[in-house]
């Protein structure tokens, strides 16, 4: 548990729990974070506020939680404040490592999430490590925001924290990686060294040695505050991140769906064996063609009608505004608008597990391309059973105009009638750039645009 919050007020405590600054309630109040481990005894406090409710049994084991005292105060407590904690949630295995560590990789949090008594409840051997890596590399990737993003920061080495000036900035947070520069730079600090991001609040950061670093909260400390400009530059940020919280109330179908959404990623079930897939182009290795089909194949250059989209807009989690959900800049196409008749056809799509707005649009990215795509079904022969659900497959046939058109297999199904396949094949990525596309009619990365008019300048996808 790092930083709580009485409304919008950051609290300071010291090492007995009491609140030593924290607006009106500075000297009224007292928190104890309990981690939820499986050795934590009950709190002492609360047992001797309770007369004898709370007691030495209550130790609420594997249950994180935060006791709170406030003392009235008819001058200062008018109602009780909303209490907010920033928390570093559950750690999860890692099978390229084969260590269990503080992560924000969704392949890795789905995997825990799918194995957990409170999740889908499944078997180890039920998920298989060699996708879930692979995911998890994809998830991993760096990504280059805006090259000619720079953001100034004001350090302070009293509290080993940075201010950022200009304001909330919601384009960034914890994890991501940038170049330090100043003359000179604060003692602890190498000008031109990579550290990365420690989001405290809506300006305040801390600067970490390592990725890993960031994510348990473990900043440089420094001695002095240098001199003249600091900036950060050259900012990267991990494909895609998974930041949020869940409750026991929610199906976990809809938990595995939302987390899959925040990788633009799948789940694929073969003989009993779970198969995660992230979001990313992947060359194809198998060709169909029409030696492969067994009956008359469907091409759909584009969606019906009432199935078309051409702007997404929706909500996101904003760490830059204390972690309260915001509106994302909407991403639409001004090809797609004209190709609609001029209409402006909105999706919304709310991204639960985005904390900041670039993932929060790059996903949009995604699934207005995704929408956008045309589609094709194919009746193969039993041999095309080498394929499974999410690959990436070529098709050539040349009497519907394919040569090496690259797909993805939406859904697989083995027909009753003679033991054949039935291939629905949709978005497969573009094989030059390695983005994924949105298929036949698809407009280009240029034509993408955000709120401004101009799609925000990263990298990939």
């Amino acid at each position: 548990v790092g930083d709580v919050w009485f409304e919008d007020v950051r609290t300071t405590r010291d090492g007995t729990g009491a609140v030593t600054a924290g607006g009106e309630l500075a000297g009224l109040a007292w928190l104890t974070p309990h981690l939820g481990t499986l050795v934590q005894t009950a709190d002492g406090n609360l047992i001797a506020d309770s007369g004898g409710k709370w007691t030495s049994a209550h130790t609420g084991l594997g249950i994180a939680y935060l006791y709170a005292k406030i003392k009235f105060d008819q001058d200062k407590l008018f109602t009780l404040p909303i209490i907010r904690a920033l928390v570093r949630g559950k750690q999860c295995y890692d099978p390229r490592t084969g260590t269990t560590v503080l992560t924000m990789n969704p392949a890795l949090i789905v995997r825990d999430f799918l194995l957990a008594d409170y999740g889908m409840g499944i078997d180890t051997a039920e998920v298989d490590a060699t996708a879930v890596s692979a995911a998890a590399d994809i998830c991993d990737e760096w990504v280059a925001l805006d090259a000619a993003l720079s953001i100034t920061a004001v350090p302070d080495h009293t509290t080993d924290t940075w201010t950022a000036s200009g304001g909330y900035d919601s384009r960034i947070g914890t994890g991501d990686r940038v170049v330090l520069t100043g003359v000179p730079v604060p003692t602890g600090f190498t000008n031109g060294g990579t550290y990365y991001l420690i989001r405290l609040d809506g300006t305040r950061y801390q600067l970490a040695s390592s990725y890993q670093n960031a994510l348990e909260g473990t900043p440089v400390t420094f001695t002095n505050n240098g001199s003249g400009a600091q900036t950060w530059g050259s900012i990267y940020q991990r494909r895609y991140t998974l930041n949020g919280s869940i409750t026991l109330d929610q199906a976990p179908r809809d938990v595995v769906e939302d987390m899959l959404d925040a990788m633009a990623g799948n789940l694929v079930q073969v003989a009993g064996v779970v198969y995660i897939h992230a979001g990313a182009y992947a060359a194809p290795t198998i060709t169909l063609t029409g030696d492969d089909l067994r009956g008359p194949a469907t091409i759909r250059p584009r969606k019906p009608r009432h199935e078309l989209v051409n702007q997404i807009r929706g909500s996101f989690v904003d760490a830059s505004r204390l972690w309260t959900q915001s509106d994302y800049p909407p991403v639409g196409s001004t090809t797609y608008v004209t190709e609609d008749g001029g209409i402006t056809i909105e999706r919304s799509i709310d991204q639960p597990f985005a904390t900041d707005s670039t993932r929060a649009q790059r996903l949009a990215k995604i699934a207005l391309r995704r929408a956008r795509a045309g589609s094709l079904s194919l009746r193969c022969k039993i041999g095309a059973l080498r394929l499974q659900g999410f690959d990436t497959v070529a098709v050539t046939i040349p009497q519907l105009g394919l040569s090496g058109a690259v797909y993805r297999i939406m859904r697989l199904d083995i027909t009753g009638d003679d033991g054949g396949l039935k291939f629905d094949l949709g978005d497969g990525g573009d094989t030059t750039t390695g983005q994924m596309m949105g298929g036949p009619g698809s407009c280009r990365p240029s034509e993408i645009y955000g709120a401004s008019g101009g799609f925000p300048a990263f990298t990939a996808p």
